[in-house]
């Protein structure tokens, strides 16, 4: 009778290791760079769209898609032999930015300047001419003052304009494995024409000005000084407030208020919802009650206000 061999699990722990490798890893550093970098999209998407709208005379509208995270080689493998890039530098930041701007884009608005249509079938050039060179630089200086805007919501960032190339060996931002953020943008205009551009980041040019985020990025960024919040329990520790209460309103009539002398038991009934009061305001009602062979008062319900 024919045994059937054991499968070998090695082969399929291979594979799994070997895909693990196949994909970037995001550092854990890199966690505080992705909330920063989305509100900062959302703002320059309408600068894009005031910059670039003009260019083409037809109602655009600019969508911050899902920023990717990559390394530097791998995404400038992907660009392929010709790409057009404009540069951006973000002072205290240090190193620069890229703006990717396609072929078909660049295209579009040139045919769109000189009176044609921004929604004709996508060109596939492979070089930039001159005409669409000239746009270029255009598009570039018009859009540092939009970036420049957006990071400035967050810290004392300003833009400049760095140059820009349409030639691979001129585009590297970053060190070949260094961790670099791409964030679309997909312009839509009039129909369903649409194009998509890039602002790639290195993540160490980002972390590189930490210390300029203000607080301005959120209330969750606030967080108290531990001295701070050490020296200010203490002070209020020695903060004293008078409490008292009122444990009983017995009436007498004028004859038995007359006649009182030391010695003199007013007899006090049970009574509920007593009031605890801090300064002029009831703070909490109670009953009384002993405790310890000592009459206590007990917190029923704290007042709202």
């Amino acid at each position: 009778m024919a045994t059937q061999a054991p499968i070998s699990p090695a082969p399929a722990a291979d594979a799994l290791q070997g895909a693990a490798h196949s994909f970037p890893r995001r550092d854990s550093s890199e966690a505080d760079v992705m909330p920063i970098a989305r509100r900062t999209a959302k703002l320059l998407a309408g600068g894009l769209r005031t910059a670039l709208q003009p260019l083409a005379s037809e109602r655009l509208t600019v969508t911050p898609e899902q920023a990717i995270i990559d390394t530097h080689d791998s995404w400038l493998a992907a660009q392929g032999q010709s790409m057009g890039l404009a540069f951006y530098q973000l002072p205290p930041m240090k190193g620069r930015l890229a703006l990717r701007l396609g072929h078909d884009l660049i295209a579009a608005l040139v045919d769109a300047f000189f009176g044609g249509s921004i929604s004709r079938a996508k060109t596939q050039k492979t070089e930039y001419s001159p005409a669409d060179l000239r746009l270029m630089h255009r598009i570039a200086d018009s859009l540092a003052m939009p970036i420049g805007a957006a990071w400035g919501e967050f810290g004392s960032f300003r833009c400049l304009a760095a140059g820009l190339t349409d030639d691979p060996e001129e585009a590297k931002i970053a060190k070949g494995d260094a961790a670099l953020m791409i964030q679309p943008f997909t312009l839509t205009f009039a129909g369903t024409t649409s194009f998509t551009i890039d602002i790639v980041y290195p993540i160490a040019m980002i972390q590189s000005a930490r210390e300029e985020w203000s607080p301005s990025q959120g209330p969750e960024a606030v967080t108290a000084d531990p001295a701070w919040r050490l020296e200010m329990g203490g002070a209020m520790a020695e903060v004293f407030v008078p409490v008292r209460s009122i444990l009983a309103r017995p009436t007498m009539t004028l004859p038995e208020l007359a006649n009182l002398k030391p010695g003199d038991i007013i007899p006090i009934p049970p009574a509920q919802n007593i009031p605890l009061i801090i300064g002029d305001r009831t703070f909490a009602r109670g009953s009384l009650g002993e405790q310890n062979g000592l009459a206590a008062f007990r917190i029923d319900h704290i007042e709202k206000g």
